[in-house]
């Protein structure tokens, strides 16, 4: 069997929801997890162009590195 992870992202694209059950579990905090990363990352990409590569190296990695302890925590 296949995790459902595909599942319900499309049916989370598709309607706005996750269905009840979800087909994973985890889905609500690993989507949760995706969205503030692509909300870094377009803050990165069109907001920050001034500051240094550098900078938002480290600033990613710290995110990584939260969002990697808190999907340690909730698995």
């Amino acid at each position: 069997m296949l995790c459902g992870l595909t599942r319900d992202v499309r049916a989370f694209l598709a309607t706005g929801g996750l269905p009840d059950p979800p087909g994973n579990p985890r889905a609500p905090t690993i989507l949760l997890l995706f969205a503030i990363e692509a909300v870094f990352r377009l803050f990165a990409v069109f907001l920050a162009r001034g500051a240094s590569l550098r900078s938002w190296l480290l600033a990613d990695a710290g995110l990584h590195g939260a969002m990697g302890v808190f999907l340690a925590l909730r698995w």
